[in-house]
């Protein structure tokens, strides 16, 4: 799992601005990930949750103390290609009545994923 989560947030601070928050919640994954995050990254917020509270009460967490203006959620099987979260920014300002966007989800092979089953 912590390789899957080093990708993502490398991906993330590869493209994101520097005062971009990063919350990253370990739902007891019972490993090493949240002392080689803390580590790796000491720039991003890492919840170490001592069980596994499940996905919803995971994101709620890494929300309540987050203090941005949008927030993107995302698994750390995911990577966020350049410009990505960029253009998801910028669709968001530009339409202030949007209460919510989503970026496409590729897989690895470069095809649209239409949704997960």
């Amino acid at each position: 799992m912590w390789q899957l989560t080093r990708a993502l947030v490398e991906s993330l601070l590869k493209d994101l601005p520097p005062a971009t928050e990063i919350i990253v919640v370990d739902n007891n994954s019972g490993d090493d990930s949240v002392y080689l995050l803390r580590s790796d990254f000491p720039e991003i917020t890492v919840i170490d949750n001592k069980t596994n509270l499940g996905l919803a009460a995971g994101v709620n967490t890494a929300l309540k103390i987050a203090k941005g203006t949008y927030y993107l959620v995302l698994n750390p099987d995911m990577i966020a290609l350049p410009g990505s979260v960029q253009k998801l920014v910028t669709f968001m300002d530009a339409n202030p009545d949007v209460g919510i966007a989503g970026g496409k989800l590729i897989s690895p092979n470069g095809k649209l994923q239409y949704q997960l089953s």
